[in-house]
């Protein structure tokens, strides 16, 4: 806890939609917020690659579009919440509806929506209003206590004091993190962090120098072995105001079992197996101009935390929690309600509230 008079420090690990949400949270609650992102760019499994010399033309690697669920599964202050957060990203120009069909979809009258600059931008977003400037490249290894302070170690081997740590990785990277915080979480909560797991597969950006008609804006490639789901990003984004697009972008998932198949093998004959698969599906495609690769280790997760509880606490003193899809639910309602009740937990502890 912060000392008298002195403004709470709170890191949160990771900039996935999970983490950016709940910066934001915080910030706006009176803390200091840092965030730490091990990679170059902030969205964790909503990046979006850019093509090099065309920065307009981009594919999203990982989530295709957020959905507003046609569905009350929550109590009504995040009913509440939930509108208004999606309310605000479409009042801002951040989010608008998704246009054309998904060829294999089961209707269920849930609403997609997508990011005329990609779906990073949503994360972007909420570090932007909150004012907080992410921290990139900084991998945490290791969280140690003194007092009520934790200790946190970034690889490179520098040392900040928080007040509060919020981890929003998958829970996998949480349990290799070294220090006294993670050596010392209770045996029950460690065998349910244990039990969690995730789905692994790739995710093939292809970049063409002219546009590429389509009969459909996205589908299920039921029949493929190597692929799941394909997804023309240009398409997904086009309205009627939208000038002629000039060039394309094409998006390849590959199915689970390929990516648990080949999850170790050398990404130059991932890429090549998954580009022939595709141009099965896809007869006659030009040549792609530019391609980019992502290896999803933990994809989606396919077992969660029990109870769903949206945060678990592994320590008091220091204050250390975890949080993500991983104790909700595996899309962006999820992630919205990880970091509301992270929030609330936070604050409650540290007595903000």
């Amino acid at each position: 806890m912060a000392a008298a008079g002195r403004q709470s420090k709170m890191l949160v690990v990771g900039s996935g939609i999970t983490g950016c949400i709940s910066a934001s949270m915080l910030s706006r609650a009176g803390a200091k917020v840092t965030v730490w992102e091990k990679g170059g760019g902030v969205g964790g499994r909503m990046t979006t690659h850019r093509h090099p010399n065309d920065p307009s033309s981009h594919v999203d690697m990982g989530a295709q579009y957020i959905t507003a669920y046609n569905r009350d599964e929550y109590d009504g202050a995040f009913q509440r919440l939930r509108k208004d957060t999606f309310a605000d990203l479409a009042s801002n120009g951040i989010l608008s509806p998704l246009v054309g069909t998904i060829d294999g979809e089961r209707s269920t009258g849930d609403a997609h929506y997508v990011s005329r600059d990609g779906l990073n931008s949503v994360a972007k977003h909420y570090l932007r209003s909150a004012g907080i400037a992410p921290q990139t490249h900084h991998t945490l290894s290791q969280v140690d206590s003194r007092h009520d302070q934790a200790l946190c170690f970034t690889a490179s081997g520098e040392l900040h004091e928080f007040d509060a740590v919020i981890l929003t990785m998958p829970v996998p990277q949480v349990l290799a993190l070294k220090g006294s915080v993670t050596i010392s979480i209770d045996p029950a909560i460690l065998a349910k962090l244990q039990a969690v797991t995730y789905s692994s597969r790739y995710a093939l950006g292809l970049f063409y120098d002219r546009h590429v008609a389509s009969t459909w804006t996205a589908k299920y490639a039921r029949d493929s072995p190597a692929l799941r789901f394909l997804c023309w990003d240009d398409a997904k984004r086009a309205s009627s105001s939208s000038p002629s697009p000039t060039t394309s972008a094409l998006l390849a998932h590959s199915s689970v079992e390929f990516g648990r198949e080949y999850l170790e093998t050398d990404k130059a004959q991932v890429q090549d197996m998954m580009l022939k698969a595709v141009e099965r599906e896809c007869p006659h495609l030009p040549a792609p101009v530019h391609s980019h690769l992502i290896r999803w280790r933990y994809s989606q997760v396919t077992s969660g935390y029990p109870t769903s509880p949206g945060v678990e606490v592994l320590s008091r003193q220091p204050l250390v929690v975890v949080t993500g899809d991983a104790f909700s639910r595996s899309n962006f309602e999820g992630c919205l309600y990880a970091a509301q009740k992270t929030t609330d937990v936070v604050l409650s502890a540290l007595g903000m509230q």
